[in-house]
């Protein structure tokens, strides 16, 4: 059984600014083949909202209950920590993020895998 590789990266720019309406939240995703979709988030506050949101959009393109072993990759060890080793959530503004993320990954059997930043730079560009 072949394995469907995909990966995901979420940021904001200007993070910590003063006025929020500058801030720049963004997401991307491609599969191994490299087709690429990128995407504005612009409710994402932090780099970690971003990143949440960044799998989820992800997770909702794919089908429910995948036969083939699903794997994600991330440059997030927060992510990979909350979602696969059960650590404890202490950001508020990340609880329901992590509940989403959860949900969306039991409905589609995927994983995810921790890589160092300049594969998801190779991959997406950024």
């Amino acid at each position: 059984m072949k394995s469907k590789v995909y990966y995901v990266d979420g940021g904001c720019r200007n993070q910590g600014a003063a006025n929020r309406i500058t801030w720049e939240g963004y997401g991307s995703f491609c599969d191994d083949d490299g087709h690429v979709t990128h995407f504005e988030l612009p409710q994402a506050a932090t780099n970690n909202e971003a990143e949440y949101m960044a799998l989820i959009e992800l997770l909702k393109t794919l089908p429910d209950n995948e036969k083939d072993e699903v794997l994600i990759y991330t440059d997030s060890r927060l992510l990979v920590g909350h979602l696969e080793r059960n650590w404890k959530v202490k950001a508020k503004n990340l609880r329901l993020l992590v509940v989403q993320a959860l949900f969306y990954l039991g409905k589609t059997n995927a994983h995810l895998k921790w890589v160092e930043r300049k594969v998801i730079v190779q991959r997406l560009g950024h």
